[in-house]
């Protein structure tokens, strides 16, 4: 099995939090609030990851290097999100979608996700 895609839902403003800072690049630790779950994905054996972010909105400077932008042209929920990066999605065999304000995810559970989705794959072909 080829490695995941993994698309991190990034588009959120955080206008709860009322900071003119987008809430993705929030400090969590001394990191990017979104950067947690993309670094625990590669851990976990992501291949590509992209982050999708609202229109305008640069997150460059919370984003680890190598991980692409997708724009979601609307906010349209999850399901807009997903439709953005369609094209990703349809050159990969696997795709894991994660919430990107959610630093406390770790590899292991990642890992624990993608393996539970191979078995239950391989059950499927017997």
């Amino acid at each position: 099995m080829s490695s995941p895609l993994v698309l991190v839902m990034a588009a959120g403003k955080g206008t709860r939090m009322r900071s003119s800072l987008p809430k993705m690049l929030h400090p969590v630790c001394g990191r990017a609030m979104v950067a947690w779950p993309i670094l625990a994905a590669r851990e976990a054996g992501a291949g590509k990851v992209a982050a999708i972010v609202s229109p305008g909105m640069d997150l460059a400077a919370g984003l680890p290097e190598g991980v692409e932008t997708v724009e979601q042209p609307e906010p349209d929920g999850t399901g807009g999100a997903i439709r953005a990066a369609a094209a990703l999605v349809e050159q990969s065999e696997t795709v894991l979608v994660l919430s990107g304000d959610v630093p406390l995810i770790s590899a292991t559970t990642i890992a624990g996700l993608l393996e539970a989705h191979a078995a239950s794959r391989r059950r499927r072909r017997c």
